[in-house]
């Protein structure tokens, strides 16, 4: 905050360092951006992978639906309609 108010005021701000501190401020500085992007790439990839997979999940779901029509359009399933409706009869009575 003291540099905003400093800034503020009109004075430039800036840090007088020696040349070893001064490689030890970039080197974190330098790290922290690398563990950022290291940080980022990984939800990059998080990200895509969840996209994927939540892409195939509505294929595998369109899939599923058209079989499960295929089948309710089926002659057995239309043969065998009256014997389920038996079997839920039935069913239904016991309970």
């Amino acid at each position: 905050a003291l540099p905003f108010f400093a800034q503020d005021a009109g004075y430039y701000v800036s840090w007088l360092l020696n040349d070893e501190y001064a490689r030890i401020e970039l080197d974190n500085y330098l790290f922290g951006w690398a563990s950022a992007k290291k940080e980022r790439d990984h939800l990059h990839k998080t990200n895509a992978d969840l996209r994927l997979d939540l892409a195939m999940t509505e294929h595998e779901l369109r899939k599923r639906d058209q079989l499960i029509d295929e089948i309710h359009q089926s002659t057995s399933w239309k043969i065998t309609k009256p014997l389920r409706k038996l079997k839920e009869a039935m069913g239904k009575k016991r309970n």
